[in-house]
Parts: C-alpha cells; structure tokens; sequence
C-alpha cells in the first residue's frame, strides 16, 4: 500500500513540473531549447532519450515496432538513415545525421541551457 502511495505521489509530482514546465514555454517564460536533426528538422532537446545508429538489429526492430505503432517519424528527407532518435513519449525519429554529430550537437545545447543561454550552434 505504501509502494501505491509513493509511487502515485511521484507521478503527481511530475505531472505538476511537466505543466508548470509546458506553461513557462506556452506563454514564453522559458523557450525548451531545439536540437538540429538535419534538413530544418528540430526536436525539443529535453524530450530525447537516446541517440543511437541504426546498424543493430535490435534498433531495427525498434524502428519497425515504431512504425506498425504509428510512432514513427522519418525526417531523413529521403536520405540513408544514420541515426535514431528515442523520444520520451515513445515516438522514434529517424536522421539523417550521424548519430556523434547529434550527440555533440546535444551536448551543446545542453551546455547553452546551463548557462541561461538557448541559442544552437548552427
């Protein structure tokens, strides 16, 4: 009982930061901070949860499943697909970028947003 208690506190607790933080960015307070995937593609930078290349047949799968799911988004521009990226919400997005470019690029805004600033690097 006391596990269902604390676990539904927990979800409480993130329900209220997850609106508090979507009302901060709806009414300008707060920008979320955009990552380049390559090709005017940008996803919100916190909600990635993995960065992964494609070559391995469990990310295959992974891309697959998505698909079937309808949760999958292809913003390769018709482009060999040289990364996968994990989102907090399940959808998977396929770029075209490599996977080590995004993750310095990811680096880089995550640095910006510690420093108060929320430019990207182009």
């Amino acid at each position: 009982m006391e596990k269902k208690a604390a676990r539904d506190k927990a979800e409480r607790e993130k329900a209220e930061r997850d609106f508090e933080n979507k009302r901060q960015y709806l009414t300008g307070l707060r920008p979320d901070p955009m990552l380049n995937i390559g090709f005017g593609n940008r996803v919100a930078a916190h909600r990635v949860v993995a960065i992964v290349t494609p070559n391995t047949s469990p990310m295959k799968r992974l891309k697959d499943e998505a698909k079937k799911a309808g949760r999958l988004v292809d913003a390769t521009c018709g482009r060999k697909t040289r990364a996968i990226l994990v989102m907090d919400s399940n959808h998977v997005i396929l770029s075209a970028i490599q996977a080590d470019t995004l993750a310095q690029r990811y680096a880089a805004v995550k640095d910006k947003k510690e420093e108060g600033t929320h430019n990207e690097p182009e």
